[in-house]
């Protein structure tokens, strides 16, 4: 997520990203991310952006997948926005 030259160069900002269902959809911190030809996922998945970690460079073996499309780095953007109290909530809670 961070731009290149800002912050340790050997470091990345990461967002991890997992499988898992509709019952995801209504979290804030949780981004769908469907499988796409331009991310490289094998299934649609989420990010979840209350685990952002900075990594050192050194700690990567290998890529699973990369967010490309404008619209998807808004979207986690924002969901991070959300986890540090910035922001505004645009998902609809389900009610029970």
């Amino acid at each position: 997520m961070n731009v290149p030259r800002v912050g340790r160069d050997k470091m990345r900002i990461v967002v991890p990203i997992t499988t898992g269902d509709e019952r995801f959809e209504h979290l804030f911190w949780m981004t769908r991310i469907r499988r796409d030809s331009t991310n490289g996922l094998e299934n649609d998945s989420f990010a979840d952006a209350s685990q952002i970690q900075a990594v050192s460079l050194r700690r990567f073996s290998s890529q699973v997948g990369a967010l490309r499309l404008p619209a998807q780095i808004d979207s986690v953007a924002d969901a991070i926005a959300l986890c540090i109290g910035q922001g505004k909530n645009k998902k609809k809670r389900k009610r029970k």
